[in-house]
């Protein structure tokens, strides 16, 4: 069995970063442990793009305007309404769904096993046919902004040179949130094993990897 990994929840009144990227809004804090989501480019059709975007823009239009001004309570419901609203049209399975194919997944498989002996810690993580879900705390001196872009990066040449084809494979954003305590982690780790049943997916069409952490 692999050794526990560290859990660093949110703390309250250590700093918080904030910067938007394409429209989505995301909140860092110095090795914290994140909910990350990642997704193939054309995992969502345009019209649910844009009717996600639609109503995200307008719940912040309600509350100010600026994601920078929002209260610690108005992120947290942010995140719970709009990541659900991610995670659902997600598991309806759209797009190529290049995923289900085992020697894909194993690409990410080996570049999360990478990632976790040089930039984070990664924790519970699920690759779906068109997404992936993960618990990952950076480790000193790493961005987690930096980290998934290598992650993708890496993965996409890895995955294109098997499939022959050349251009972009994940959508350029992903979605994150840090976990906030004990109970959201197991939360999370719920969501990550469960996700695969949620989406009503063969057994073979998924990989999952649970981890055991310690705080």
């Amino acid at each position: 069995m692999s050794p526990p990994i560290p859990f660093v929840p949110f703390r309250r009144f250590a700093p918080v970063r904030f910067y938007q990227s394409n429209r989505i809004p995301h909140w860092r804090q110095d090795e914290c442990t994140y909910f990350v989501t990642f997704r193939l480019g054309d995992a969502l059709p345009e019209a649910i793009c844009k009717k996600i975007e639609g109503e995200r823009n307008q719940w912040l239009a309600d509350r100010g305007g600026a994601f920078e001004r929002l209260s610690e309570p108005q992120i947290q419901e942010y995140e719970r309404r709009f990541g659900g609203l991610l995670d659902e049209s997600l598991d309806r399975g759209s797009g190529s769904c290049a995923l289900k194919i085992p020697e894909l997944r194993a690409v990410i498989q080996e570049a999360i096993a990478y990632l976790d002996k040089s930039k984070a810690r990664m924790g519970d993580f699920v690759i779906m046919p068109n997404h992936v879900h993960a618990l990952m705390t950076p480790l000193e001196g790493f961005k987690l902004e930096e980290t998934l872009q290598s992650l993708k990066g890496f993965t996409a040449r890895a995955i294109n040179r098997i499939s022959g084809k050349a251009g972009s494979l994940w959508q350029r954003d992903s979605y994150d949130r840090i976990v906030r305590d004990g109970a959201e982690l197991a939360h999370f780790q719920d969501y990550i094993a469960n996700n695969p049943v949620t989406a009503r997916l063969d057994e073979h069409a998924f990989t999952h990897v649970r981890a055991v952490y310690e705080w």
